[in-house]
């Protein structure tokens, strides 16, 4: 062999080596409506929490397919996607799937107005209250106050109609909203009728860890140790916490 032509060879291996390791897309499945603060969908793109968490933990480009729910699910399962967000506490087969670090948690609150005198911090603060639920969610840590008739579940489709649902209360019942308090804290940012009007429980009714759930593929397998070193080096430098509190306060 000539030197010549080891050139040309190892020129041709580094080539075929740099392009094998040049990250191709990471394709995420997304709600058309997002869900903020987690995943904000607008004019300009796709961000919010786990979005943002998700870009500095991968060197990969990130490509969105929005998809409701239940069909995000079945594309992560048939590979279609790479990825989705979720919680494992949420899924009842957690274990078919590869899942990043615990990003953010969920706990869901009282959020009431501060025109009633119910805090909503214990059992019997909740007696006769009536609570402002979302539709087809299932809240395990109040179904037996439910069951019971201890308390009234009203639905509401989404959770700015849940907050504007404590706002339309000309009786003054004891009524509350269950909800994510990062959500109900965004929601409140971003409407001004909202401001100044409602109040938070201490009591969590519930909590969550979110997620990025991942297609159980052979590259992903490779992909989510590392992805997973990452996010936890964001957390421990305070970086995920600053872009919590920048989602939250822009």
């Amino acid at each position: 062999m000539t030197m010549r032509q080891g050139l040309l060879l190892l020129s041709i291996y580094l080539f075929v080596g740099s392009s094998y390791a040049q990250p191709g897309p990471l394709v995420v499945a997304v709600p058309q409506a997002g869900y903020p603060p987690y995943i904000i969908v607008n004019e300009h793109g796709v961000s919010g929490i786990l979005v943002e968490v998700l870009r500095l933990a991968t060197a990969k480009k990130l490509e969105f397919h929005f998809a409701p729910e239940k069909r995000s699910k079945l594309m992560l399962d048939v590979h279609k996607v790479d990825a989705r967000m979720e919680s494992p506490s949420w899924v009842g087969n957690a274990n078919d799937y590869l899942w990043s670090e615990p990003v953010v948690p969920i706990n869901d609150v009282f959020v009431f107005s501060k025109k009633i005198p119910n805090h909503f911090e214990s059992n019997q603060d909740l007696k006769g209250a009536q609570l402002v639920t979302h539709l087809g969610y299932s809240y395990p840590s109040l179904r037996a106050l439910f069951d019971q008739a201890v308390v009234q579940r009203i639905d509401a489709s989404t959770e700015h109609a849940m907050l504007a649902a404590l706002l339309r209360n000309p009786l003054g019942q004891a009524r509350a909203a269950v909800m994510d308090k990062l959500v109900a804290q965004w929601l409140i940012k971003r409407n001004i009728k909202f401001q100044g009007q409602l109040m938070f429980s201490r009591r969590i009714t519930a909590t969550a860890a979110l997620h990025i759930q991942f297609a159980n593929t052979k590259h992903m397998k490779e992909l989510v140790p590392k992805l997973n070193a990452k996010i936890r080096s964001l957390k421990a430098d305070g970086t995920v916490a600053k872009i919590i509190h920048d989602t939250l306060h822009p």
